[in-house]
């Protein structure tokens, strides 16, 4: 297998230096721990929830356990998100002096989740009454502000972390698009639904008019899928570098991120 930086550039999609992902085609990722970790501070950290019965401020967040990230793939992007919150609250009734404490638990936020079916669980560090009144306050109002702050925090890693992620199209033209992706290949000869895929495929620079056939055979077994793949045609001066090629750029990536095998 060649070694990195000496791979056959005929098999990349575009030659470029920079090793920007062309067309939004590969499968890029971008972490949004450490951002969403400071976006989510700055949105609680200080935030009052008044009313004429009470005012409560959001005094610290305790805890922040959890991960999220984008991935791009063919110029889609799928967000990732999972949050374990507890914040600190401190607040007082209306017109008294007595100041109260307690914690905001948010367990579950998640991109498999709405919003309103987020947790928010209130407690109460030393229950009297007046302190109870605090919580319940909290319970039903303090909620609905807590919630509308975590959507603010999705709104904002899906358009402003996000930004970037998908990048212009190198061509605008629908033709010359799709001719970019599919340099290597003259389009589908045969096609069956969940079974059979067959591509009339060449490189730029082997003789004029001269195609190689890949046929894919999809076969469902009982706990997996199998994809056998063939192909004919293949020039004999291109036939080790072709075999070298598939593994490179398709069979070991896709070993990488999803662990599935393969055998040449």
């Amino acid at each position: 297998m060649a070694r990195w930086g000496e791979g056959d550039p005929r098999w990349i999609v575009e030659e470029r230096p920079d090793a920007v992902n062309v067309n939004n085609w590969h499968w890029t990722e971008k972490d949004a721990s450490k951002w969403s970790q400071e976006k989510l501070k700055e949105l609680f950290i200080g935030q009052k929830i008044s009313s004429d019965l009470a005012l409560v401020k959001i005094t610290d967040v305790d805890k922040l356990e959890g991960e999220a990230a984008i991935n791009n793939r063919k110029g889609k992007l799928i967000f990732f998100y999972e949050w374990n919150m507890t914040l600190s609250w401190k607040g007082r009734l209306v017109g008294a002096s007595d100041d109260y404490e307690g914690k905001i638990q948010i367990p579950n936020l998640s991109e498999e989740n709405d919003l309103s079916e987020v947790e928010v669980l209130v407690t109460l560090k030393d229950s009297t009454p007046e302190g109870e009144v605090v919580k319940d306050f909290l319970h039903h109002q303090g909620c609905h502000n807590v919630r509308d702050k975590l959507g603010e925090y999705v709104r904002s890693l899906k358009e402003e972390f996000s930004k970037g992620m998908i990048l212009p199209k190198k061509d605008s033209e629908e033709g010359k698009e799709k001719d970019q992706i599919n340099c290597l290949s003259s389009g589908f000869s045969a096609k069956v639904p969940d079974k059979k895929i067959v591509q009339k495929w060449r490189l730029k620079d082997w003789p004029e008019n001269h195609f190689s056939t890949v046929k894919f055979v999809i076969e469902q077994q009982e706990d997996h899928t199998l994809v056998k793949i063939t192909q004919t045609g293949i020039p004999k001066s291109e036939l080790e570098v072709t075999k070298e090629n598939w593994g490179r750029y398709y069979w070991d990536s896709i070993k990488r991120v999803f662990g599935w095998g393969y055998f040449m």
